[in-house]
């Protein structure tokens, strides 16, 4: 049996005469492009070709448009939206507090949502989180090991009943031990305290929102499994607001490394000690909604069986979100690095074009010389492959793909409305939003949509025969035309 390619490598697209260009799956892949170049088509033609399960993150709906209709006829549909972006139901509901009751999975989860905040303000700002981080830490352990919620928590950090969780740290069998100082020395007045305090409660900001706090509050049977969702081709869309310090982006990140930190764990207990097939992290718009800890994910994520696509603007979104070091650490680990055109950074143009290297253009000259002969000169001057601004005007769905140690090539991207699969599914009419399954009151809400009276249908009109004309009266004749045929009063 003959599988296809895209089951062990990746399709990038087509260069010159029409050759297909084809990378190894095992590369992690950086994508940088301004905003409206067709990265999202791209990207989504990437997912739908992936052979594993696939997490995306995105602020629009437009990755589950195009790529939910073919990837549900292989997995189900996980849909995470507290937001109701585009009107887009999330399928499900996820508990922070889950495993809380284990110390290192309260540490981890409170460096998760303290690590998304952005502290522009404060100096020193990872002495700030690192404080931060303790003291939410504490707050997670007490309420998962009373079974309470993140309402709770978001409570006790803006002071309210504020002393249950030293009572519960204090009393409870199961509690770490030594857990009680950073709870006790945000109640000293001073500076010190107040700036823990405002970390703390911008990492729970999201909870102010009672929409997003629901999901967080999952009933029987709306939770998320992990090992279910990496068993099989099934797809998981994370959409949340694109904005400048968007509330949304540190639960969508302790989210994000909840899925990471089980899909690697269950990857280590499979014969080869990574997930296979691999599960695919398509992180579109990364640095605003979901800023994982990408120079470490890009490092190491590919042994683990998880393949990365990070999606952004340029460098200098990566540099802030992640210092020089940081941008730098991931532009290192890309593997693929695939650019479209319109990104406008000189430094960024410059480096590409260095990185494409230079090649000697053989010139020709004719000269005469002093005694009258023609002589004929050969030169050769080092030019760039590559220009920078030959880069910044590739045309439309065009990209630079650097792999590794192989030469560059310029290639045309596949758009998944391009594909003829895509195309298929449009013309039989499967290009609708599959059905998913919500929660009881969602239901409700579609039922009530349903009863509205449907929209005139303007088809109709087509289909109704016009109304006969008043008795007495001659039906309306248009205006004769020169090539009319006579009419029998006219005669032949």
């Amino acid at each position: 049996m003959i599988l296809p390619v895209t089951v062990y490598a990746v399709r990038l697209g087509r260069a010159h005469l029409g050759r297909r260009i084809i990378a190894s799956m095992e590369d992690q892949t950086l994508v940088l492009a301004a905003p409206r170049t067709g990265k999202s088509g791209w990207v989504a033609d990437r997912i739908i070709d992936h052979p594993g399960a696939a997490v995306t993150t995105t602020t629009r709906t437009d990755l589950f448009e195009n790529t939910a209709p073919l990837r549900s006829q292989h997995g189900m549909l996980r849909v995470f939206n507290p937001e109701g972006i585009g009107g887009l139901l999330s399928t499900f509901r996820w508990n922070p507090l889950q495993g809380c009751e284990q110390p290192a999975v309260a540490l981890q989860r409170a460096a998760s949502f303290t690590a998304a905040t952005e502290s522009k303000g404060l100096h020193d700002m990872a002495f700030w989180i690192g404080k931060a981080s303790s003291v939410l830490a504490s707050l997670l352990h007490a309420a998962a090991l009373e079974g309470l919620t993140m309402s709770d928590v978001y409570q006790w950090a803006h002071g309210i009943e504020n002393s249950v969780p030293e009572q519960i740290l204090s009393a409870h069998p199961a509690a770490a031990q030594g857990w009680l100082g950073p709870l006790r020395e945000i109640r000293k007045p001073g500076r010190t305290a107040d700036s823990i305090r405002m970390t703390v409660t911008r990492a729970l900001a999201w909870l102010a929102d009672p929409a997003v706090a629901a999901a967080t509050s999952p009933g029987p049977g709306e939770g998320f499994d992990v090992a279910d969702f990496v068993s099989g081709r099934n797809t998981l869309y994370m959409i949340g607001t694109g904005r400048e310090e968007a509330p949304i982006a540190p639960l969508f990140r302790a989210f994000a490394e909840y899925v990471h930190a089980g899909a690697a764990f269950i990857g280590s207990l499979q014969p080869h000690g990574r997930l296979d097939p691999p599960m695919l992290m398509a992180l579109d718009e990364v640095t605003q909604i979901c800023p994982v800890p990408l120079p470490l994910w890009m490092a190491d994520s590919a042994g683990k069986g998880i393949l990365i696509v990070a999606v952004c603007h340029g460098r200098a979104q990566l540099e802030a979100r992640w210092d020089n070091a940081g941008a730098r650490a991931i532009w290192d680990t890309a593997g693929i690095k695939v650019i479209l055109g319109g990104v406008s950074d000189p430094d960024t143009l410059d480096r590409l074009s260095r990185l494409c290297g230079e090649i000697a253009l053989r010139t020709h000259a004719r000269t005469l010389g002093d005694d009258g002969r023609r002589a004929r000169t050969v030169t050769y001057q080092p030019v760039r492959v590559l220009p920078p601004e030959l880069l910044r005007t590739l045309p439309d769905w065009r990209a630079l793909v650097l792999r590794t140690n192989l030469s560059p090539v310029v290639v045309r991207l596949r758009m998944a409305w391009r594909r003829r699969d895509y195309e298929r599914a449009r013309r039989i009419g499967v290009l609708s939003r599959p059905p998913i399954s919500v929660a009881d009151d969602e239901l409700a809400a579609r039922r009530i949509a349903r009863r509205q009276p449907p929209p005139p249908d303007w088809r109709a009109a087509k289909d109704t025969p016009p109304l006969p004309p008043p008795s007495g009266e001659d039906p309306p004749r248009r205006p004769r035309r020169p090539w009319d045929p006579p009419t029998p009063e006219e005669g032949t």
